[in-house]
């Protein structure tokens, strides 16, 4: 898909309109997660699935498979990390007003068992009121098929007014 036809600029734009056309289609959120891995590639090493994504609200699973499985055959710790960070990121942006941007400054991530099969991870953010800058913290929570806890990740990001490049 060429990007310029959504004939808009950022990259949270895109998503948000993407997310708007695509989510109610048959497969269309499988489509935007592939879109999403080419505009994260970093993310999209994962596969990660989106299955619910609103300004201050994502769910993004993780199919089990070899490329993000370790040694001891469960899911390696930091692509639970990433999808843990992935649901915070997009919580969060999607949730920022025109011209502001958020880059993450910390991440912290606690694991609780091992991570097999389906793995969900949640972030919901209730304070999404912006002047200037600001610190915010949020938080995953990241579960198995079974409903039992993984991992959280907790992360700090600089929230902020896009200044202009020199």
């Amino acid at each position: 898909m060429d990007l310029r036809l959504l004939k808009i600029r950022s990259p949270v734009s895109i998503l948000q309109k993407a997310w708007r056309i695509l989510s109610p289609l048959p497969g269309g959120r499988k489509l935007f997660s592939r879109l999403l891995g080419q505009i994260v590639p970093y993310s999209g090493s994962v596969d990660p699935q989106i299955l619910e994504l609103a300004p201050g609200r994502a769910r993004v699973a993780m199919l089990d498979r070899k490329a993000t499985r370790n040694h001891l055959g469960s899911a390696h710790a930091l692509a639970i990390a990433n999808i843990g960070e992935l649901a915070c990121g997009l919580a969060l942006n999607l949730g920022l007003p025109r011209g502001y941007s958020a880059i993450l400054r910390r991440i912290d991530v606690e694991y609780l068992k091992k991570g097999r099969g389906l793995l969900v991870s949640q972030c919901q953010i209730d304070d999404l009121l912006f002047n200037g800058d600001r610190v915010v913290h949020c938080t995953s929570q990241i579960t198995d098929a079974k409903g039992d806890l993984v991992a959280r990740t907790n992360t700090e990001w600089k929230v902020g007014p896009l200044r202009e490049r020199r």
